[in-house]
């Protein structure tokens, strides 16, 4: 299976949440469901990026498949941007780190220019806006629909790098 699958189950729910706001018209409700779609989405990211490590770890080599089973087998919340440097790409060498940050700022630099519109940030932002409703019960008041949707769409990007640079 490609850790791209992975993105269906948020993907699915936000074509329902499509249809279903516009039919919400207690604001409160609305921002529930932003809540609901970042930790959604950051579920999916877990998930993807398990799979690319797997994937990565299985073909260098079998016991390196099941060390990393074993040491992912929890990764939950440890995604972030410096995570997955410090924590994920550095245990794998100082070549799969560089060539993730390379991917990224080129990534980043050609999403700036066309859309003005930063990846990191996006992917950042639905961390975050996850970790303030999973932990504190709170949405971000600046927050749209439109917002959470388009930054977890970008946020998809971080994970394609992370997936290139882990390639044999």
């Amino acid at each position: 299976m490609s850790f791209t699958n992975r993105y269906d189950h948020a993907d699915i729910f936000l074509q329902h949440t499509d249809a279903l706001l516009a039919s919400i018209s207690d604001p409160v409700v609305q921002r529930k469901y932003f809540g609901f779609i970042a930790i959604s989405a950051v579920t999916v990211y877990e998930l993807a990026i398990k799979d690319i490590i797997f994937r990565f770890s299985d073909q260098k080599h079998k016991v390196l498949g099941n060390v990393s089973r074993e040491l992912y087998k929890r990764l939950n919340g440890r995604i972030s941007l410096d995570d997955l440097r410090t924590r994920q790409l550095k245990r794998f060498g100082d070549r799969y780190l560089d060539r993730f940050n390379r991917l990224l700022d080129k990534q980043e630099q050609a999403s700036l220019s066309s859309s003005r519109v930063s990846i990191k940030e996006s992917y950042a932002n639905v961390l975050n806006w996850r970790n303030k409703f999973a932990h504190e019960g709170e949405i971000a008041n600046t927050m749209t629909y439109i917002e959470i949707k388009e930054a977890y769409q970008l946020g998809k990007e971080v994970i394609d790098c992370l997936d290139q640079a882990l390639r044999r």
